[in-house]
């Protein structure tokens, strides 16, 4: 067995490698035993092949990729060249296929559509209100959504405050929340409940009227998911990790209630790759940010039951970057009597997204 591993981190990425030589087969008639998995990467069983048959089914599915690419003339195109190996100490040729048409088409659509995006907001005498429901990516392979829903509403005896957050995406068609946050307020009972959820794990819950606190937490999730180059398998794990949480900081009192919640998300991720096949190691390569995002929300609110009068604000603002970069799956393999080759497939290619938004900062003023 031979396995290359190469390891990405998602957020501050550094690629690093285990070389391994590529051994020699010399007799074209020799039996490689390719394994086979299922959808959910699980090795199933081996298949017999060739090694003399090997390079034909490559050459075929390059033939292939390349019509296929060239019928979108305006999109990524495969691409061939020479690459330094350092395991091998000699120079090797590549062909580099591309991320999916319509991969591509909907990540392009996704950073036009981001430019012009506004949160809904809700502005009534008694009440402000914004929504945020957003997803990016292509969750086959990374994912990203996020959802929320802030407001402040006062009535002459009582004030709330209701606050929802939650972020997490896809890792190869696997569903991750890494954070579920929850703050409601009421200055009637002069209680604020807050729920933080981690990966869908109760991980904070306070009652408390008056909280001054952060509260983060580390956690992982994997996923895996099997990528064919021409006759190749080639299995994928994925990794998210990282810190998530929130700074909490309100007081509810009297009629008023104020303060602020700021859920966070910073996380990284790792990825491997490997084949059980004889002449030929697999690995990762590339960079790709997952996601970084804090929003916080700002608000206040109160009663006056002697002027008869309210005041009320509410300011949200969200620092987001996520999923910038190119992650490509790669096998190396050896040919008999001729120069080694490589073969790289573009698993996720995207700019990706970086923004400062404010997403609602109203104040409200009346009589009750």
């Amino acid at each position: 067995m031979k396995k290359l591993i190469a390891g990405i981190m998602l957020g501050s990425l550094s690629l690093s490698n285990v070389g391994l030589a590529l051994e020699e087969i010399n007799d074209g008639n020799a039996v490689l035993k390719v394994p086979v998995y299922n959808s959910n990467g699980d090795k199933v069983g081996t298949k017999d092949m060739k090694a003399k048959d090997v390079w034909p089914k490559m050459d075929q599915w390059t033939d292939k990729a390349e019509k296929t690419y060239k019928k979108e003339k305006a999109g990524p195109q495969v691409s061939h060249g020479w690459e330094w190996d350092r395991e091998l100490g000699d120079n090797i040729q590549t062909t580099d296929i591309p991320q999916d048409i319509k991969q591509w088409k909907n990540l392009k659509e996704q950073e036009k559509n981001s430019k012009s995006w506004r949160p809904q907001k809700t502005i009534e005498p008694k009440k402000l209100a914004s929504t945020l429901n957003r997803t990016f990516g292509d969750n086959s392979s990374f994912g990203i959504f996020q959802n929320g829903q802030f407001d402040t509403e006062t009535r002459s005896e009582e004030v709330k405050v209701n606050q929802t957050f939650a972020a997490g995406g896809f890792v190869f068609g696997k569903r991750i929340t890494l954070l579920n946050q929850t703050t409601k307020s009421d200055s009637k009972s002069k209680t604020t409940r807050s729920d933080i959820k981690v990966f869908d794990t109760s991980v904070f819950v306070s009652n408390d009227g008056t909280v001054n606190a952060r509260k983060s937490f580390t956690r992982a999730k994997e996923a895996t998911k099997v990528f064919v180059l021409g006759i190749i398998p080639v299995r994928v794990k994925g990794k998210v990790s990282g810190t998530i949480g929130a700074d909490l900081n309100y007081k509810a009192e009297g009629l008023s209630v104020r303060g602020s919640v700021a859920p966070f998300v910073n996380t990284r991720g790792t990825a491997s790759a490997g084949v059980d096949v004889l002449l030929v190691v697999a690995g990762i390569e590339g960079t790709l940010n997952f996601l970084t995002n804090t929003l916080k929300a700002d608000f206040a609110a109160a009663v006056s039951p002697f002027a008869g009068d309210f005041e009320t604000s509410l300011k949200v603002t969200n620092n987001l970057n996520l999923l910038s970069g190119k992650v490509s799956v790669f096998a190396k393999i050896r040919r008999l009597f001729r120069r080694d080759k490589k073969f790289s497939k573009s698993i996720f290619s995207f700019k990706g997204i970086v923004q400062n938004t404010t997403l609602i900062d109203e104040k409200l003023a009346a009589s009750l």
